[in-house]
């Protein structure tokens, strides 16, 4: 007979159990409710700035490509003014005896990115500076008060101008006020006791930094030119 040698039998060596925590169905469970754990502490922290920066971002988007009407009254010292306006924008008063229409994207822009209360909005959208640095642009109307200086004439209207320019926000950085330093604007003029109305303000397509202004004094029109100008602030003149 054939001899059969039987080989000595060696035990198996079993790998060590793995940690509960490394076992997959310890991480399918645990994974998603860390996602969950993350999202409800992200959102309860910074939620509310999410969604205002969103909401920032949207308004600063309808200001930089405002577009109203050319023949819309945004600023008035008339006995009359805005009767029968429609909701297009809001009506505020600015001084006794002048009302402003406040543009919707520049007063929700200005509530989310500066908190100061929106007045007439005489311009509101982008412009360039001569190297090509895309700004927006705000011209506020604060409302007409009569000249007392001893040399004008009887009747003559000062307008008084604020203006605002802005670094546009993006998805991670806030809009950027440039102009904190520019003074109050004031532009005269001739009104001979007549009412002064300003109409919205309008990009001008020759010059990508320039926008004018329409007064009306009775049946005369003037011209106001706005340039943004490369330090940031806003230059106004009459045109000639």
């Amino acid at each position: 007979m054939d001899r059969v040698t039987v080989m000595p039998q060696t035990p198996i060596d079993y790998a060590p159990a793995l940690p509960v925590y490394r076992r997959r169905r310890f991480l399918r469970l645990t994974i998603p409710l860390a996602v969950i754990l993350f999202i409800t502490f992200v959102g309860f922290n910074y939620g509310p700035n999410i969604s205002r920066h969103i909401a920032l971002l949207y308004w600063q988007r309808n200001a930089m490509t405002y577009s109203p009407p050319a023949d819309q009254v945004v600023l008035d010292n008339g006995p009359n003014a805005f009767a029968g306006a429609t909701a297009s924008g809001d009506i505020i008063s600015l001084t006794p005896d002048s009302q402003g229409r406040s543009a919707l994207p520049a007063a929700r822009f200005i509530a989310l990115a500066d908190r100061r209360h929106p007045s007439a909005t005489l311009f509101l959208h982008e412009r360039k500076n001569s190297s090509g640095q895309a700004r927006l642009v705000y011209v506020m109307g604060e409302g007409f008060f009569p000249v007392r200086d001893g040399q004008s004439s009887e009747g003559d209207t000062e307008l008084m101008i604020d203006a605002l320019v802005f670094q546009p926000g993006t998805e991670f950085k806030e809009p950027l006020e440039m102009n904190v330093q520019q003074p109050m604007l004031d532009v005269r003029v001739r009104a001979d006791g007549k009412p002064v109305q300003l109409l919205a303000g309008q990009v001008e397509t020759d010059d990508p930094s320039h926008f004018s202004i329409t007064c009306k004094i009775g049946d005369k029109r003037t011209i106001i030119d706005g340039w943004l100008m490369d330090n940031d602030t806003v230059k106004l003149e009459k045109r000639r």
